[in-house]
């Protein structure tokens, strides 16, 4: 960075006095300047350029060489003390402007050390992965699920390759290095926005942290976050499937295909995705996660997957099995396995081989739409969208529906509301369903 440089000059651009042209101080660094007004002025006869002093035929004469030449004095001292200080072009005109001791003057100050505290931060190694495992200790020690935060971990050190980073290396470039070797990797822009909301939770946790030092104002990973490239607009409900196309779902058997085997997996498939509204409308994640201590006494009780970072785990689903459900968890149920469904990978302890069973399971229902000729969507989460939609349509009370569903409490009413009787709940998740299989 370039020194400082101030003089007392005359300025000739423009002539703002009946007295003559303003005297000015100007201050310059890397090639910028900035002007300071005195309330001095002279005609351009009236002034030595070679001193930038006033000449013996200015009507003041005595008393602008007395002023100016002390105001030079002090103007070396404080371009000294700028250069010394190493201070911006803004911040010593602030001290040339008000002198050494003012009120500016200390601000800067201020300003300068707070910097240099900041430097100093910086300097010390607060590594991110043994942040995170700080981050992963306190969460579990709140109840909180950890199981994110430790995957991410595992993709940074991969990232890494060995060893740990500063935090304070972490900007908008490394960020997106990461961005891109999850691209690489194969990773969507759903899974990308997912690390680097994760990334981001630990990173804000250690900018609160004012020992570590990091800048509050500063965010370098909200610019990395992939754009939502889709123009489509949502589905509106009356798209989504209703009794007929679950009629049709429920009768299919993969007639396209002569291999028995591949028939049967099919045929799998789809009572899976039946299985996911009988038990009330619930994600693909959370019956493959299903183990048989969560089938009770004719019932299914769990906490969903995607509630996995609320405190606790979130809700509890406590919902009635339903015939249709029980027959299929006991048809394709593994009893030597701890989880019912053992035959898909599991999301917690494989969760990129599950990535693959998830891409292969849309695949089929993609298939299973087109051999049906059924004009809606099917997704993953088409049963859950049904049964809240066709519930809807049935005008079930949101609180039934939010219990069956596991959400969360919607309003600030529902802190006043006691417990619902699971009598009442299966009454009418059996309504449901009755509406959905005619």
């Amino acid at each position: 960075m370039g020194r400082l440089s101030a003089k007392i000059i005359l300025g000739t651009s423009w002539r703002r006095s009946k007295k003559g042209y303003n005297v000015k101080i100007r201050i310059s660094k890397n090639r910028k300047y900035k002007y300071l007004a005195q309330p001095y002025f002279s005609e351009k006869e009236e002034w030595d350029f070679i001193s930038n002093l006033p000449n013996r035929n200015h009507s003041d004469y005595r008393f602008l060489l007395r002023v100016l030449s002390e105001r030079g004095e002090r103007l070396i001292k404080e371009v000294a003390h700028c250069n010394e200080n190493n201070l911006s072009l803004e911040d010593s005109f602030l001290i040339i402007k008000d002198g050494l001791k003012s009120e500016s003057s200390k601000l800067v100050r201020i300003a300068q050390l707070e910097a240099e505290l900041k430097e100093l931060k910086s300097q010390q190694f607060v590594g991110l992965l043994e942040f995170y495992d700080k981050v992963i200790e306190n969460k579990a020690i709140e109840g909180y699920s950890v199981d994110a935060y430790i995957a991410m971990k595992r993709y940074l050190t991969e990232f890494i390759g060995g060893g740990d980073v500063s935090l304070h290396h972490i900007d908008y470039d490394w960020v997106k290095r990461f961005k891109t070797f999850k691209i690489k990797g194969g990773c969507g822009n759903g899974g990308v926005a997912a690390y680097l909301t994760n990334l981001r939770t630990v990173y804000r946790e250690a900018q609160n942290i004012p020992s570590i030092g990091l800048d509050k104002t500063q965010d370098p990973i909200i610019g990395n976050f992939p754009k939502n490239r889709s123009s489509k607009a949502k589905e509106i409900p009356e798209d989504y499937l209703d009794a007929e196309d679950f009629k049709k779902i429920s009768n299919y058997n993969c007639e396209n295909s002569r291999n028995e085997k591949i028939r049967a997996i099919a045929v799998r498939k789809r009572d899976l995705f039946l299985l996911q509204i009988f038990i009330g409308g619930h994600d693909f994640i959370d019956v493959s996660r299903l183990k048989w201590e969560n089938v009770k006494n004719g019932r299914v009780r769990f906490q969903r997957y995607k509630n996995r970072h609320e405190k606790n785990g979130g809700p509890v689903v406590n919902n009635i099995l339903v015939p249709e459900a029980m027959k299929i968890i006991e048809q394709y149920g593994n009893m030597e396995n701890e989880r019912i469904f053992s035959f898909i990978k599991s999301p917690d302890q494989f969760p990129e081989q599950y990535k693959w069973e998830l891409s292969n399971y849309y695949r089929f229902l993609q298939s299973m739409k087109k051999e049906l000729k059924i004009a809606k969507a099917i997704r993953t989460k088409s049963p859950r969208f049904a049964f809240r939609t066709i519930a809807g349509k049935l005008k079930v009370s949101d609180l039934y529906l939010e219990t069956i569903q596991g959400h969360a409490n919607s309003s600030i009413s529902r802190n006043y509301q006691g417990g619902l009787e699971l009598s009442e709940l299966d009454a009418v998740l059996k309504i449901i369903i009755s509406k959905i299989i005619q």
